[in-house]
């Protein structure tokens, strides 16, 4: 058997809050229990990685975060004006649900209820809940008048669904040579798909979307799944699973790139070398963020994602602050999403993503205590603002390929580059978000 070399590598999303430990136990695999589902290519040895020559434990905490949209609103009619003489109602992520509902808080049958299709703008997943209809639909009912109920901030961030936490545990296999022989992931966590649709028998999509496909060419390969509720409503988030799993791929890949002393594109590239595709977008974010020369006092991380029918990399460029606070200033961008339409489009949404997965890295931090959520605003929870949004550049990759995704790609490699980056600015591996909870210096 081939020697190897081991590195092992845990990395967790979990929420801080109150009773963390309740938390973290609920997450813990019990011993002597298996996996839920799983997939496994080539051979693991897991006896080898089990008793691995210089074990590298390691922990990420990746917090309960929420969905934020600038209005969150319902109209209704009731009696409706539509041809049933029920009701109508606009607004929503997810019509056929709305009108369930809708139906049952107004005593009616679903086919009394109309339903209108708005422009969504940003939903993100938040308006996949019809928690805010019922009680537009009993106010219009009680006074007998069109209403229009618009939560407050406050209603909003106290009364969300959460991103589920997970813990994500990566263990590497490595030859004498420092060639990456087996790579395993283990992910135990809630289920959203498991919350929206109770009689799925096999709940998994919403856990293990990115790692599926996984990119780098390993030739032992082994996910597995374990589901574990936790007592806390979860759904979507923009990029749902993809985040979290990508958080522990890049930053497992970083590390193992720095216990072997090997520059992290270059331990990327030399994993992805029968994907010309997946290189080229390396090299040119390469090229185009000037990798490995970043200004004086600045520092630089790199991050890579398949997805959605589509390749990406990102590069942040940070620099530590008195006080040790992480400064981004730069992050540049390159995609591979196939043949575009609107080329200004494709980079207002990854232009988004950017910024939407970096105030999530930054400061996306959700507590509760005694049962309720402490955040109310956005004096408590952070959003980027202008003056902190970094210089953004964008390249698209010429293609004549099928269209691939742009909508969530731009959000996940945010957050393990900049953690690269910090990495490489101070020596130290974040194991726990926000980012704004360390002292960096």
């Amino acid at each position: 058997m081939t020697p190897i070399v081991g590195i092992l590598v845990t990395i967790v999303s979990l929420a801080n809050i109150a009773g963390l430990m309740y938390l973290l136990a609920s997450l813990r695999r019990r011993p002597g229990e298996t996996a839920g589902t799983g997939e496994t290519t080539g051979h693991v040895w897991d006896e080898d990685l089990r008793e691995l020559n210089n074990p590298l434990p390691r922990w990420w905490l990746w917090l309960f975060i929420l969905t934020v949209i600038f209005g969150l609103g319902y109209l209704v009619i009731y009696p409706g004006l539509g041809n049933y003489g029920g009701t109508s109602g606009w607004s929503s992520q997810r019509q056929y649900k709305e009108q369930t509902v809708a139906a049952e808080a107004a005593g009616l049958k679903p086919d009394q209820v109309n339903v209108h299709t708005t422009l969504l703008g940003g939903g993100f997943g938040r308006r996949l809940e019809v928690d805010f209809v019922p009680a537009a639909v009993q106010a219009s009912k009680a006074v007998g008048a069109p209403v229009k109920l618009i939560w407050t901030r406050e209603d909003d961030i106290t009364h969300d669904v959460f991103r589920p936490p997970a813990r994500e545990e990566v263990s590497a296999g490595l030859d004498e040579k420092g060639q990456l022989l087996a790579w395993t992931l283990h992910i135990t966590g809630p289920s959203i798909t498991a919350r929206f649709d109770p009689t799925n028998k096999n709940p998994f999509d919403s856990v293990i979307e990115y790692v599926q496909n996984f990119p780098y060419e390993v030739p032992n390969f082994d996910l597995r799944y374990t589901r574990q509720e936790i007592g806390f409503d979860v759904g979507y988030l923009r990029s749902v699973s993809h985040a979290p799993n990508c958080f522990a791929i890049e930053s497992s890949m970083d590390e193992i790139a720095a216990t072997l002393g090997r520059n992290p594109l270059d331990f990327r590239l030399q994993l992805l070398t029968a994907k010309s595709r997946h290189t080229r977008v390396l090299r040119l974010i390469a090229e185009r963020a000037g990798w490995g020369h970043a200004p004086p006092g600045r520092y630089q991380g790199i991050a890579f994602m398949e997805g959605y029918a589509s390749c990406l990399a990102q590069v942040a460029e940070v620099s530590i602050e008195s006080g040790g606070r992480a400064r981004v200033h730069k992050v540049t961008c390159v995609i591979d999403c196939g043949q575009t339409v609107n080329p200004r489009i494709v980079e207002s949404q990854l232009e988004s993503g950017i910024i939407y997965g970096l105030s999530a890295a930054l400061w996306g931090d959700i507590t509760v205590r005694n049962g309720r959520v402490q955040q109310r605003n956005f004096n408590d929870y952070r959003v980027l603002r202008l003056n902190e949004t970094p210089e953004i550049d964008v390249y698209i990759v010429p293609s004549d390929g099928p269209p691939g995704g742009i909508g969530e790609i731009g959000v996940p490699p945010i957050a393990p580059a900049v953690c690269n980056a910090i990495f490489a600015a101070t020596g130290k591996r974040l194991r726990s978000l926000p980012i704004s909870a360390h002292t960096l210096t």
